[in-house]
């Protein structure tokens, strides 16, 4: 299950648990802030080509019912193998079949009518330490929050990759809910 956090400035907090989920709300002005992390998805040793999907689709499970629409406004990854790979997150705004592991990214018809939109993350947004790396990376992309209770996403090589074995890349994103 992952980890979902909402907040924003000035207000009062409810923290609640849902299957799991530690799940914070604050509601100011209309707007929530969240914070949504997937569990993390473990890289293949094999490697990868430019434009395969590292790992499963990965899922952003809310818990609760979304009202209007909302805005990804930031997207963080986390390498623990501290390679900073270079990779695309493509977020869909409904559940979908996904590529699978080591495959070429190549969305179905149906997946392709809910793709919200990707996001580059350059081994130059890595900050690596000496056992890992983390990138944060600003973004604009607006979705209808009524279409399902999850988000999902897909991690795509930008280039030819080597992971470490058991290497785990976790994805973060942060936005708004109106």
């Amino acid at each position: 299950m992952p980890d979902i956090t909402f907040d924003g400035p000035g207000g009062s907090t409810r923290n609640q648990v849902y299957k799991g989920a530690h799940h914070e709300e604050q509601f100011t002005h209309g707007r929530s802030r969240f914070k949504a992390t997937a569990t993390g998805t473990t890289a293949d040793p094999r490697g990868y080509a430019a434009g395969d999907v590292i790992g499963e689709a990965l899922t952003f499970a809310f818990n609760v019912p979304l009202p209007g629409k909302g805005e990804i406004t930031g997207v963080r990854v986390v390498d623990k193998s501290g390679q900073a790979p270079a990779v695309d997150v493509v977020v869909y705004q409904s559940q979908i079949l996904g590529t699978g592991d080591r495959g070429q990214a190549d969305p179905t018809d149906s997946d392709i009518g809910y793709i919200v939109g990707g996001v580059s993350v350059l081994a130059a947004d890595y900050r690596t330490f000496a056992n890992n790396s983390a990138a944060s990376v600003s973004c604009g992309l607006t979705f209808n929050a009524n279409t399902s209770g999850y988000l999902m996403a897909e991690i795509v090589a930008r280039q030819a990759l080597a992971l470490i074995d058991g290497g785990d890349i976790i994805v973060t994103l942060l936005g708004v809910i109106d």
